[in-house]
């Protein structure tokens, strides 16, 4: 019945018990005429041998779960250019590299990264928040047992058409502004850098109409059409300044930093998909950043 259930032959499986034996130097098995049964050391035996066999099952369990995470990437992060043209560049190595890897990338506000990264929802998460308050968020970044490490500083730019008024101001000055309609985000929380001003108030209110729009493509689609409008946010890329034919400038008399940092939970080990990405993503910073910031 053992060899049936082993797919094997009796006399095959009987020279393998037989070899077993001679191997740990006890009889494992009495044979009688009512069949085989184990003796002492043969039980003493079995018990350690089922223990092994347990531990090998666990050692397996561990290898396909370590390599599940290999193949699988995910981050939470605010709406900013750098970062998305760094996830499509490092998407296409991801998808050569690891057939069919379990990708996730989630655009949300800093409140929110926070918790997908806590409750592991995302492996990693990208925070924005005014340089100000560094101290601040150090210390709950640690309280709640996070590894950060800062990504990107950057001073907020003014973007506006290519056509707008304003492009050959120089130096310009937020008064300069006043007179034009600023786009804000319709969802401050979902915004990248609008949520922040509402939060510390960094920026003063304009006297001028306040366009509010909820969709990220739409503010670009009105900064291309509109050459009166103007938007505050981080140094867009290359590509979405030449595509939507848009320049953006600072404004001299606004000193505010912020900074973008990446965080992780402590004693997670990065995988080679994530440092893949990582190495994309401060490529994009230096291309995009070099000369604005």
């Amino acid at each position: 019945k053992t060899a049936e259930i082993l797919f094997n032959t009796q006399p095959n499986l009987s020279r393998c018990i037989r070899e077993l034996e001679t191997s740990v130097g006890i009889t494992i098995f009495d044979r009688t005429t009512k069949g085989m049964v184990p003796t002492p050391e043969g039980e003493h035996f079995l018990r350690l041998a089922e223990k092994i066999l347990d531990q090998i099952e666990e050692l397996e369990s561990l290898k396909e779960k370590d390599d599940s995470i290999r193949k699988r990437f995910s981050i939470s992060v605010p709406r900013v250019g750098y970062i998305s043209e760094a996830f499509a560049i490092f998407s296409i190595s991801a998808l050569r590299l690891h057939p069919l890897p379990d990708i996730r990338y989630n655009e949300t506000d800093s409140n929110s990264v926070i918790d997908d990264v806590l409750e592991e929802n995302y492996r990693l998460g990208i925070l924005r928040y005014n340089a100000d308050y560094h101290k601040y968020i150090d210390e709950i970044l640690t309280e709640k047992g996070l590894v950060f490490e800062e990504i990107a500083g950057f001073r907020p730019v003014v973007i506006m058409s290519r056509h707008h008024v304003l492009t050959s101001r120089s130096p310009l000055k937020l008064s300069d502004l006043k007179p034009y309609p600023e786009i804000v985000s319709g969802d401050l929380t979902a915004s990248s850098l609008q949520y922040l001003t509402a939060k510390t108030g960094w920026i003063p209110e304009y006297g001028a109409t306040r366009i509010r729009v909820f969709d990220r493509g739409t503010m670009l689609d009105l900064l291309s059409a509109n050459s009166e409008v103007f938007l505050w946010d981080s140094p867009l890329t290359r590509e979405q300044l030449k595509h939507h034919d848009l320049v953006q400038r600072i404004c001299t008399d606004i000193d505010v930093h912020f900074k973008d940092t990446l965080i992780y939970r402590k004693g997670m080990e990065l995988t080679a998909l994530e440092q893949l990405f990582l190495e994309e993503l401060h490529a994009s910073r230096r291309r995009n950043f070099e000369g604005v910031v």
